[in-house]
């Protein structure tokens, strides 16, 4: 069979950050006697903040199609490993579903090509808030950063997924 993946996007997908300073409230209160959070600690608070909408959203993708596994094509990629992000993202059970990450650091739609090439499969959809690739239209579910993932962006990336392509 066919391997199925879902190339994830954070912001603007499952994630608004609201830059009102919530994340450095929530980091405060995680991690106590620090005035000062490190960017660590921001992270993981931030990774708590993730709309819960879009978050189920994304779990219905997961549970019609067990197989998915998913490959981070986020600016997020760049904070660390595999290992290291797919504990970043355990406060959510997509996390066990993380394989890998898109190395490119500059150009995402390079580095997806790229990611497919060493990984062939036909059967991908990409969940992004950016329209940047046109060389992968026909697997793009362009989502509005400020709706994030909506149930019916939810319903084209299932049928997407479970598509012959």
């Amino acid at each position: 069979m066919t391997k199925r993946i879902l190339f994830l996007d954070i912001d603007g997908v499952i994630f608004s950050n609201p830059m009102d300073g919530s994340v450095h409230n929530v980091a405060t209160k995680l991690f106590p006697g620090s005035d000062r959070p490190t960017n660590h600690m921001c992270d993981v608070a931030a990774v708590t903040l993730f709309n819960q909408t879009a978050i189920d959203n994304l779990n219905s993708i997961l549970n019609s199609c067990p197989d998915v596994m998913i490959v981070l094509c986020t600016s997020w990629r760049t904070k660390g490993n595999v290992e290291f992000l797919k504990q970043l993202f355990s406060y959510h059970a997509y996390s066990e579903r993380i394989i890998d990450k898109i190395q490119d650091k500059g150009n995402k739609s390079a580095g997806i090509s790229k990611w497919l090439s060493d990984n062939p499969t036909d059967r991908y959809v990409i969940l992004e808030d950016d329209d940047i690739f046109s060389e992968h239209a026909g697997h793009l579910v362009l989502t509005h950063p400020n709706k994030l993932l909506t149930q019916s962006d939810a319903v084209k990336a299932i049928t997407m997924l479970n598509s012959n392509m």
